[in-house]
């Protein structure tokens, strides 16, 4: 959903990563992260996704988000579109590294596995992110 914008086409999207998944679980070693590998097929239908619809996107509609404790105060609401206007300030990898990471709640071991790229610049990546959300939410009021 934090991809794409739209909750169909998360479930669109889901749906498609499982079933790739099950085609490909022959595919699957043992050695492998499982979490990681699900979320390397899901990278991969959201990147063809983009590849081929050529969409954006919409981050503006975060008023729009349910919530799953079903938040309705009007600060909360504010609050969080204020960090969802920052973090598209963040470059796509900023951005994706933050939401794994803090959102999604993955190591950066299953990060690193994701997207081909080492913990430890993955932990650089997100530390200078989160100081450049600092200072943009800084300057929001």
């Amino acid at each position: 959903f934090y991809k794409v914008g739209s909750e169909e086409m998360a479930q669109d999207l889901t749906q498609n990563t499982f079933l790739k998944a099950l085609e490909k679980i022959a595919q699957f070693k043992t050695n492998t992260n499982f979490k990681a590998w699900l979320y390397t097929i899901a990278r991969n239908e959201i990147i063809d996704f983009y590849r081929t619809k050529k969409r954006t996107i919409d981050l503006d509609r975060v008023s729009e988000l349910v919530f799953e404790d079903h938040i309705s105060d009007i600060f909360a609401r504010d609050s969080l579109e204020k960090v969802w206007l920052a973090l598209k300030k963040l470059t796509r990898e900023e951005q994706e590294v933050v939401i794994l990471h803090s959102i999604e709640d993955l190591s950066f071991d299953e990060i690193a596995q994701i997207t081909r790229k080492t913990s430890g610049s993955l932990r650089i990546l997100k530390y200078r992110a989160l100081i450049k959300l600092k200072k943009v939410l800084n300057n929001v009021k």
